[in-house]
Formats: structure tokens, C-alpha cells, sequence
């Protein structure tokens, strides 16, 4: 599943959805790397223009799996995750 950010959203905000998802990794961009501060997991910022080829087959899905998860902005000024499935 992804957890897509907005970078455009506070600093803070950014940290505090990375810590409550618990991502495996953050992709992002050097520039960028900073806003997640030094508790983000593995981070890593890959040479988007090498234009990677191969690899290994992508895994199939199941409509039960969850696809990505998404932060709404709440009344509580708390983030909570949504999960969303393939299915949907």
C-alpha cells in the first residue's frame, strides 16, 4: 500500500502522519528527505531519472488488500489514517 503526502502540508503534519502510519519506507526526493525528520524509517531517494528496467515481477492484488492510505483533514486536528482497499 502507499501513503501519498502532500508536501505542501506543515512539517509537522508530515512527521506526525509518518509516525502514526509506521511506513516501511519513505520515498522522496533529496530535497525533500528533511521533512521527515530523523525518526522517518528507512528513507531513501532514489534516481528517478535512471529510468530502472527489470526487477522483479510486481505482486498480484486481491480486491481485499489495502491499496493505499489516505490522512483526511479532521475536525480534531489529530491525522487518522483511512485505509482503502483494491475493491474500492
Amino acid at each position: 500500500a502507499i501513503l501519498p503526502l502532500d508536501l505542501d502540508h506543515p512539517t509537522a503534519r508530515l512527521q506526525r502522519i509518518v509516525r502514526s502510519a509506521s511506513p516501511v519506507a519513505v520515498l522522496t526526493t533529496p530535497e525533500h528527505a528533511a521533512l521527515f525528520g530523523a525518526d522517518a524509517p528507512f528513507l531513501t531517494t532514489p534516481d528517478w531519472d535512471a529510468g530502472t528496467a527489470g526487477g522483479p515481477a510486481p505482486a498480484r492484488s486481491r480486491p481485499g488488500d489495502m491499496a493505499y492510505v489516505i490522512y483526511p483533514s479532521g475536525s480534531t486536528g489529530d491525522p487518522k489514517g483511512v485505509a482503502i482497499e483494491h475493491r474500492s
